[in-house]
């Protein structure tokens, strides 16, 4: 039976990731393998491989997370290297999270956790190493399991260092500048990550769309 490696997602607007992918350029030199365009988004619950039965399930489950959740606006302030603690891995962007946005994140959580036959890896990740949500690369997903009463936190993943190269270079790069991109969230999407030649390709699979 084929497995689905499935993903819950806001994706930002086409101009917003070409914005995003574009403020790199001055970094694009290093030995960073940076996020394609339109691959940016902004994971928020990440369910692992699972089988077509499973995936039916999540996808009967995704309009009932987005309940009560209208349309807003996510503002990225800052480009930055993470994560804050351990190596550092990851460019990242990020900023204050909307109350609506840990809201949504949350009913999404419990939407599919609830429904306890789905998977046994749900919401795990080990993008910084922290026992709190933090939006995640569903390419690299896997280890701690998530702990309530952490405070929500997010980033958008631009692009992952390659360990061997970026671990001799010497003064090490500073990778820092403030931004200030704002885009409207008007849907979630159930995506599927498939790997390629050319690295993950992004399908989406269903969406619901915000009032």
């Amino acid at each position: 039976m084929k497995r689905h490696r499935i993903f819950i997602a806001i994706n930002p607007p086409q101009d917003i990731q070409q914005e995003l992918f574009a403020v790199t350029n001055e970094w694009r030199e290093l030995p960073i393998r940076w996020t394609k365009p339109e691959n940016i988004h902004i994971t928020l619950h990440f369910m692992g491989n699972v089988d077509d039965d499973t995936l039916a399930h999540i996808a009967e489950v995704l309009p009932l997370a987005a309940e009560g959740i209208e349309q807003f606006e996510i503002v990225l302030s800052r480009i930055g290297i993470g994560p804050e603690k351990g190596k550092k891995r990851m460019v990242w962007a990020d900023g204050e999270a909307p109350k609506e946005l840990a809201q949504l994140q949350q009913q999404v959580q419990e939407a599919v956790e609830n429904r306890s036959h789905v998977l046994e890896n749900v919401g795990m990740s080990d993008d910084n190493g922290e026992r709190s949500f933090v939006v995640v690369d569903p390419e690299r997903s896997r280890g701690s399991r998530l702990s309530p009463g952490k405070p929500f936190r997010f980033h958008v993943t631009l692009g992952r260092m390659i360990p061997f190269k970026w671990n001799r270079l010497q003064p090490v790069p500073h990778i820092a500048r403030d931004i200030n991109t704002t885009f409207p969230v008007s849907s979630v999407e159930l995506m599927e990550s498939e790997l390629g030649p050319g690295g993950p390709m992004y399908t989406i699979l269903s969406s619901v769309e915000l009032p």
